[in-house]
């Protein structure tokens, strides 16, 4: 089984995450969500697979469509991000808003993976 975490990441967060295997791929989806109006600025979903032993599997950055979150309604966009892979039992998926625009493409690595865990700082501290 593979679990899901979301780090906290500010005023602006992933909510309502699920994780899925396809054949032999890992999709990742759910939304972004913007906590009060004030919180705003480019940023994209960061996603990084921890296989048991704690070794990074896998990570990716993507898009989420809207590019902006809408600030009336529901107040979220969406994304998913599919990784070639289908992690061993134990492993854990972890996604998190990480501030700073995203490529056109939609999915990239930021050179920065906000969901990798950082020695020291257990990955768990907002990463804008």
């Amino acid at each position: 089984m593979v679990s899901l975490e979301r780090p906290p990441s500010g005023r602006i967060y992933v909510s309502g995450a699920h994780v899925r295997a396809v054949g032999n791929t890992l999709v990742v989806s759910g939304r972004v969500r913007r906590l009060d109006l004030s919180a705003g600025g480019a940023g994209h979903v960061d996603v990084a697979v921890i296989g048991p032993g704690g070794r990074v599997l896998a990570q990716a950055g993507t898009a989420y469509i809207p590019r902006i979150i809408p600030r009336k309604g529901a107040r979220e966009s969406y994304f998913t991000v599919r990784l070639d892979l289908v992690p061993p039992d134990g492993s854990k998926v972890r996604a998190v808003y990480h501030k700073g625009r995203a490529s056109p493409s939609g999915r990239f690595d930021c050179g920065s993976n906000a969901a990798v865990p950082r020695a020291g700082r257990g990955g768990d501290q907002p990463r804008e």
